[in-house]
């Protein structure tokens, strides 16, 4: 699975956050970019702000289990 996503510093004040997500949103959403996407093989979803970061928190949980127990080491 591959996904797209946005992120903005820690600090960036909610009504910029969700302006952006309006924004971004409403092109996800597009019946243009839907069905660009759709025949490409992907499937637009447009999360919310939360979800996303609840999606992003799962990742970094999974993988991290995935390094430790793969022993993966830095360069």
């Amino acid at each position: 699975m591959a996904w797209n996503g946005l992120n903005a510093p820690a600090r960036t004040p909610r009504d910029v956050i969700n302006r952006v997500y309006a924004d971004v949103l409403k092109v996800v959403k597009s019946p243009e970019l839907v069905d660009r996407l759709r025949a490409e093989g992907s499937d637009p979803v447009g999360s919310t702000p939360e979800q996303y970061r609840a999606f992003l928190g799962d990742e970094i949980a999974k993988w991290a289990q995935v390094i430790k127990f793969a022993n993966v080491k830095g360069l």
